[in-house]
């Protein structure tokens, strides 16, 4: 079994407050949770409210699988805002089997 543990910045051009942002990844957050089914926060990255940040989590059952969610999110965000990733991290963790 896997867990990926992560997070994706991305740049709102469009929010002019602090509002906006947090409506504008809200929206992006439902829509994620929705696609994929896995868990998701709002991470608050200061004052600057042209910039989103989401924390993600997820467990996989195997490797490929984990690798390939990972690809989907990072598409999905990105399809969501065409070319406004400005930067992103996932770790990836084998946590073996539970068999005894």
């Amino acid at each position: 079994m896997f867990i990926i543990i992560g997070y994706v910045k991305f740049f709102i051009e469009e929010a002019s407050s602090l509002k906006d942002r947090r409506n504008i990844v809200k929206s992006v957050l439902r829509s994620l949770k929705n696609r994929f089914n896995i868990s998701l926060v709002e991470w608050e990255d200061g004052e600057d409210f042209h910039y989103g940040k989401i924390g993600i989590s997820a467990i996989c059952n195997g490797r490929s699988s984990v690798n390939s969610l990972k690809e989907k999110i990072i598409n999905f965000i990105d399809s969501y805002y065409p070319g406004r990733i400005c930067d992103y991290s996932f770790q990836i963790e084998d946590i073996g089997d539970f068999d005894r």
